[in-house]
């Protein structure tokens, strides 16, 4: 007599390999985590709680934006002249980036140096606040 073979699972080749390598990756991970708790050497970083918090707490963005300005002469001994001050150098004063820097330009370009720098008040986009930031920063001369 003929035997029959009865499959109670027909996979394809492929299904049969992704089977295996799912299987395979869940013995890996869970013989990491067993080792993992028997040897606590074993990435430390990754086993206390409070490093995780602190993590996060240095990655937190900063409550306020503002300057103060006593900060703010320590990290530019310098202040930076609006008439001849450079894109770069406008960018990389705050709440100023690259396109109100081009605005700085053009505004010097078409009515010459500034006088005051009361005057970046009359460019679009440079209000009270945003003054406010920039006048211990900046200078005429």
């Amino acid at each position: 007599m003929t035997e029959k073979r009865i499959d109670f699972f027909s996979f394809t080749p492929q299904e049969t390999k992704a089977i295996i390598f799912l299987i395979v990756i869940l013995l890996i991970g869970s013989g990491v985590t067993l080792y993992k708790k028997y040897h606590p050497d074993f990435a430390p970083e990754l086993l206390l709680k409070e490093n995780r918090n602190t993590a996060k707490k240095v990655l937190e963005p900063a409550k306020s934006s503002t300057i103060p300005e006593k900060v703010s002469l320590r990290i530019s001994e310098r202040k930076i002249n609006l008439n001849s001050a450079t894109l770069q150098e406008l960018d990389s004063l705050p709440g100023i980036g690259e396109e109100l820097g081009k605005r700085i330009l053009a505004y010097r370009e078409s009515n010459g140096n500034f006088s005051s720098i009361e005057e970046l008040k009359k460019i679009n986009g440079i209000g009270q606040k945003t003054f406010e930031k920039l006048k211990n920063l900046v200078t005429v001369e």
